[in-house]
């Protein structure tokens, strides 16, 4: 299954914060949903932005962080 947008694409963070956020949110919900305790992200917009709105609720980290941690 995909997952929901994050909510930066194109700038939405900007020009629809309300909706980038509930983007964000949703993201967030399905992880949680799924019993993921970690979500993994290429994007490093997408990263910081579901980092604001996740809390301590889930970890967010960044795909290349995580791959060099593994070298």
């Amino acid at each position: 299954y995909r997952a929901h947008p994050c909510g930066v694409i194109g700038g939405l963070d900007v020009t629809h914060p309300d909706i980038a956020r509930r983007l964000a949110e949703a993201r967030l919900k399905d992880a949680a949903t799924s019993g993921a305790t970690t979500l993994v992200t290429d994007d490093p917009t997408c990263l910081a932005h579901l980092r604001a709105h996740a809390g301590s609720r889930i970890s967010v980290v960044g795909l290349y962080g995580q791959l060099a941690q593994c070298v």
